[in-house]
């Protein structure tokens, strides 16, 4: 190296490079709860030492602290807070670590919304800081749901009655995965000889 040097050449020192994946769902019901996953890296073939993942809680939500792990710190539960991931860890080449958080979405924010976040990942011997993909999340509007029973507010004791459940979608987008319950009431007994419609 000392002979390199004597003839005017530079020595570069080997640095680590990450990759920091992040995901969410694609929709959220306002006033639900959005969970961010963090994924980094170690993509290059140099070992990443004191990695350090951070991330800015975006506008529309609230922080839940009681969502992440004991090696985060967190500058406040509103937008703008920051949330620091002092992992101590090293990452082999091509090895990974992943965190998640948990936030709610206000209650406030119209159908249609998106909120959008970002993160980043450093090590003690990368260049910078590398962001994330930039993750957009859609704000719908909840279910409406409905129950009523069917015909006579009264019933006799021992004649069968129906109830009738309603769901409808309020917001402009489809939703899949749509799942109806119901409990069947204090004394009374279901029918299993009738079909359940739907």
């Amino acid at each position: 190296l000392g002979m390199m040097a004597d003839m005017g050449w530079t020595v570069l020192t080997p640095s680590a490079s990450l990759t920091l994946r992040k995901s969410a769902a694609g929709t959220v019901e306002s006033g639900g709860a959005l969970t961010y996953t963090l994924q980094v890296t170690n993509s290059g073939f140099v070992a990443a030492s004191s990695v350090v993942i951070t991330d800015t809680v975006p506008a529309g939500v609230t922080l839940n602290p009681a969502s992440f792990s004991g090696d985060a710190a967190y500058s406040g539960t509103g937008p703008g807070s920051l949330i620091t991931w002092t992992t101590g860890q090293t990452l082999a080449a091509y090895q990974a670590l992943t965190r998640t958080f948990v936030v709610t979405v206000d209650t406030g924010l119209s159908n249609g919304a998106t909120i959008t976040n970002i993160g980043y990942a450093s090590a003690a011997n990368t260049s910078g800081s590398q962001a994330s993909n930039t993750v957009e999340t859609t704000v719908v509007a909840p279910l409406a749901f409905t129950k009523e029973k069917d015909g006579n507010p009264t019933v006799k004791v021992g004649k069968p009655f129906s109830y009738r459940l309603a769901v409808s979608n309020t917001s402009n987008y489809t939703l899949t995965g749509v799942v109806l319950t119901d409990t069947v009431p204090a004394s009374t007994t279901l029918l299993t000889g009738f079909p359940l419609s739907g």
